[in-house]
């Protein structure tokens, strides 16, 4: 291995716990070390690294496999890409100009290249490294605990592996033909002194054993309790732990806190752990040991209990220590299964274990086989093992492990759509045939097209083939057409197949607009749809023009009249004709009808005021004899006549809106 690599993952590496406890100082030197580096001493290391031939993310892959965790990491390649970025920004300018140079040869650079793959390959690690530590959400709470040496509340029965010590408190009760109660303290020679008795031992024993111990010192006062519970001189005692006495606990290693507890002494490993915090993410949740006279008294897997509910029936003693090692071996599962994460292994284990762990595959896994990526030096392999293989096939330490999801492809689907009763999906095996499929979707609707319909059929997995075929044949048994797996049928609606049909009115009438046409409707069913006439309107005067589809062109359109009653009931077809889609109704004004116009004169008037137009020659002389003539100062040669050019008025209201399309119109400007 390349020597500038070796001092690299020195560097990495020594930010990971040793296994032994004797090194946890020399380690703690070795990050105190690395954090007072600095920057330029850093940037060597890396600069030579580069010139090896290394990529960050090959270093990270290496220090990985040997244990190095993902914080520390995360740290190392955080100050690795602050210092490229100080050095790429003095940089910048010479590096394009040389891009720029080779692009425009159409040379391509391989530092982009490199730095591409790099990139993909880090994106790739992140997507796995953002997966869970198996077990460690169980400690969560435990982490948020304001007081850290908070030790949980332990109110439960007394298990019956639980073995008496010096401290706990017990209480013995009798009843039956002779009464009495005793209260005993474990004394720390570990017996308990009953009066006319002496001293009974009973440290070491569970409450199972101490009761027959005690039972049979008992009987030497209490002759009745070796008699038969029928007699009359029966005897009975019980013996129960009343108070449980208080053990010092030292737990070291990958916890969140590491201390000395004084906890219960019916308190379990889960539980001493779980007042320290829980293991570190570098902390191994199978390989915890409780040490006893400093020897390994025993072993403790915790996923024994996360995955199966199992726990090993230790009871702790005062003294003991609780050590939790660095894990040794872990993996990555993703993909298609019921719980995704990072799972730590022992030697031996083989992929069926832990597929166990994970719960198993998910609904939509592809279960025959996995795929395994692996680290080969500073390479990576990849490999596929077979359902058959999952007992036997062994797994190493950064694989990861992926389920592939089903493809989305149907081997025995066909489906049906459009005009038929029940649309959707169907099982090719009870639906062979167009007809049965038709007879399953429980036949075409009323406005289904009989004449033609089509099926959609798939060609490599894409519908590139369209077989066309009559429903009505098909019903008939005409014609039999037999079903491909992913065919899918469409039977055409006829009201998809034409235009809305409509007919328009307009004119005096309260709700001119557009209508949906029905056969039979005639002029009056219009003009009443329309909500009737307006008062001008002249029901007598209606016009009906419709397109007469001349093919010279000549005459596109046809001119007819209707004249209708005023309670529009109309017998005769020709003064009520029938309409037809497209027509067009205007209702007329009624003849002769004028709009009322006035006229104001104001000033030295006898009757000033308004007054009406009463004929078409109506003049200036005829308005000053309707307001009673001048008065005698009026100046007859001064009058002036103010008049609203309504042309002009239009105009510009017209040049106040936009057109048709949305844009703004202004008034042509003269050209002088």
């Amino acid at each position: 291995m390349k020597k500038i690599f070796l001092v690299v993952l020195i560097l990495v590496s020594s930010l990971v716990y040793s296994q032994d406890l004797g090194s946890l100082s020399q380690a703690q030197n070795k990050i105190k070390s690395l954090e007072l580096m600095s920057d330029q001493e850093l940037l060597s290391y890396w600069t030579q690294a580069q010139e090896q031939g290394y990529s960050l993310s090959q270093l990270k892959t290496l220090a990985r496999a040997q244990g190095a965790s993902e914080s520390d990491l995360a740290k190392f390649e955080q100050r690795i890409k602050g210092l490229k970025t100080a050095k790429e920004d003095t940089e910048s300018l010479v590096n394009k100009t040389a891009n720029d140079l080779s692009s425009i040869f159409g040379i391509s650079s391989s530092n982009e290249e490199e730095e591409e793959e790099e990139e993909e390959e880090e994106e790739e690690e992140e997507k796995y490294l953002g997966l869970n530590i198996f077990g460690m959400s169980f400690f969560n709470n435990a982490k948020e605990q304001d007081d850290p040496g908070m030790s949980p509340q332990i109110n439960i029965a007394t298990p019956s592996y639980y073995q008496l010590g010096p401290g706990d408190e017990l209480k013995v009760s009798v009843w039956g033909a002779s009464e009495n109660e005793y209260a005993f303290e474990i004394t720390r020679e570990g017996t308990i002194k009953i009066d006319r008795v002496g001293p009974v031992y009973v440290s070491g024993l569970t409450l199972l054993g101490a009761k027959k111990k005690i039972g049979t010192a008992l009987s030497k006062i209490y002759s009745g309790i070796s008699s038969s519970s029928e007699s009359y001189q029966k005897v009975f005692f019980n013996v129960s732990l009343s108070k449980s006495r208080s053990i010092i606990i030292n737990i070291v290693g990958s916890v969140e806190r590491p201390g000395t507890y004084t906890l219960s002494s019916m308190i379990s490993v889960l539980n001493a752990l779980y007042a320290a915090g829980g293991p570190t993410e570098n902390g191994s949740f199978r390989a915890i040991q409780v040490l006893r006279n400093g020897k390994v008294y025993k072993s403790v897997d915790l996923y024994n209990y996360f995955v199966k509910g199992l726990f090993p029936s230790i009871t702790l003693r005062d003294q003991d220590v609780i050590l939790v090692p660095p894990y040794k071996n872990r993996v990555f599962i993703n993909g298609e299964f019921k719980t995704a994460g990072v799972f730590e292994f022992i030697d031996g284990e083989k992929i069926h274990d832990l597929l166990s762990y994970t719960g198993g595959f998910g609904p939509f896994a592809y279960k025959d086989e996995i795929f395994i990526k692996s680290i080969s030096g500073i390479n990576k392999s990849i490999r596929t093992v077979n359902s058959n293989d999952y007992e036997t096939s062994l797994v190493k330490g950064g694989d990861i492990i992926e389920a592939k999801p089903i493809a989305d492809r149907y081997t025995n689907k066909v489906s049906i759509e459009g005009a038929v009763y029940i649309p959707g999906d169907y099982m090719l095996e009870s639906s062979g045939t167009v007809r049965k499929l038709l007879s399953i979707a429980q036949g075409p609707k009323e406005d289904a097209l009989l004449s033609r319909a089509v099926i959609y059929r798939q060609i490599d997995g894409e519908e590139q083939s369209m077989v066309s075929f009559s429903v009505s044949e098909v019903l008939s048994k005409k014609t039999t057409i037999a079903l491909l797996p992913n065919d899918r049928v469409l039977v055409f609606s006829k009201k998809t197949l034409k235009d809305e049909l409509s007919v328009t009115i307009k004119g005096e009438v309260n709700s001119p607009e557009d209508f949906l046409f029905y056969e039979g409707m005639t002029v009056a069913d219009l003009v009443l749809l329309a909500d009737g006439l307006k008062k001008d309107g002249d029901s007598y005067l209606i016009d009906l023009y419709r397109a007469s589809y001349d093919k010279t062109g000549k005459q596109p359109f046809l001119a007819l009249t209707s004249s209708l009653r005023e309670n529009f009931n109309s017998s005769s077809i020709d003064s009520n004709p029938l309409l037809k889609s497209g027509d067009l109704v205007v209702v007329r004004k009624k003849e002769g009808l004028i709009e009322s116009a006035f006229v104001e004169i104001t000033g030295l008037v006898k009757t000033p005021g308004t007054y009406a137009l009463l004929n078409s020659k109506y003049s200036l002389y005829d308005l000053l004899n309707d307001a009673g003539g001048v008065l005698e100062n009026a100046a007859l040669n001064g009058i002036k006549i103010q008049r609203v050019n309504a042309s002009k008025k239009i105009i510009e209201e017209a040049f106040d809106e936009k057109d048709s399309l949305g844009f703004e119109v202004s008034p042509a400007k003269r050209i002088s």
